[in-house]
């Protein structure tokens, strides 16, 4: 709190681990990153979501991203606190899936074919026509 209401900003040592802009690796939160990448787990799987999560966070980041994204963190500390079984499977029925899967094709080609696309034209295209209507009215004078 006091370096807030003083307006300092805290620099930690830099983490090396993490893919973000050299000016954003002195900040705090890879800390606590670091310390849920460094604990050892049972299951490698966690350990490879924990990961992941890391690059999620550090995908675009900056300072409002740290906020924004703090449900990640919050989810990587559950991961570790709550038993959490990580071998449900993420698709059911994967038979129609797989039925579906080759007939994707055929499904866009009707959504294409009753597409219809309106006449959306730039400002580049709408001053390219107005300076030719002006330079036609300039050549009949």
């Amino acid at each position: 709190m006091i370096c807030h209401k003083q307006k300092k900003s805290i620099k930690v040592k830099k983490r090396d681990f993490v893919i973000v802009d050299e000016k954003f690796k002195g900040d705090p939160i890879w800390i606590l990153w670091d310390i849920l990448l460094q604990q050892p787990t049972k299951n490698n799987q966690k350990h490879h979501i924990i990961k992941s999560l890391v690059a999620l966070f550090s995908i675009k980041y900056n300072h409002q991203q740290k906020k924004k994204r703090r449900h990640l963190l919050y989810f990587a500390i559950e991961l570790y606190t709550d038993d959490v079984n990580v071998n449900i499977p993420i698709l059911y029925h994967i038979d129609k899936i797989n039925a579906v899967l080759p007939q994707i094709g055929k499904f866009y080609q009707a959504i294409k074919k009753f597409e219809c696309c309106p006449t959306i034209i730039s400002n580049k295209q709408h001053n390219l026509q107005k300076s030719i209507g002006k330079m036609n009215i300039l050549y009949n004078l």
